[in-house]
């Protein structure tokens, strides 16, 4: 019950939060960028409406067809919680390790593109470096089609 009403409370924060600023100018597509080079130099803008939390319970999930201790599995549950600049509704997104991994490394808004992907690679060494670069580049992809990421800006 403690996390369901935090998970409540982080929704009623967010609905309800002030506007925040964010640094302009962004840039939105990164396929109008003419080179890789100058891709991996941009540091990612994160919607500032959010919060990444982490639950043992699927807070998320529950509801009236799916709230027994039977059905609700305890576990590692990460979620961020973000309100969407388009219809300013309050979404969750529930993330897998590396997912919150590369949030939690964006959030201090430092990093290019290249120095996240440096360095979630040198964190979790997989055995196909080009096949993670892309499915990196595709995680980025996602969170900025869900409003997530808001953009990039120049170092």
């Amino acid at each position: 019950m403690k996390e369901l009403a935090a998970y409540e409370n982080v929704d009623l924060r967010l609905f309800y939060g002030s506007d925040r600023p964010v640094p302009a100018p962004l840039v939105k597509d990164l396929t109008a960028i003419p080179s890789a080079q100058n891709v991996v130099t941009l540091v990612p803008v994160l919607n500032p409406h959010h919060e990444l939390c982490e639950y043992r319970w699927p807070v998320h999930m529950i509801c009236r067809g799916y709230a027994s201790l039977k059905r609700v599995k305890q576990g590692r549950y990460t979620l961020l919680v973000y309100r969407d600049p388009e219809t300013l509704k309050v979404r969750f997104f529930e993330l897998n390790p590396l997912t919150a991994d590369l949030l939690k490394k964006i959030q201090p808004g430092r990093l290019s593109i290249g120095a996240l992907i440096e360095n979630l690679a040198e964190r979790h060494r997989p055995m196909d470096v080009p096949s993670f670069v892309t499915e990196a580049m595709g995680t980025l992809q996602l969170l900025r089609d869900k409003g997530i990421l808001l953009g990039y800006r120049k170092k």
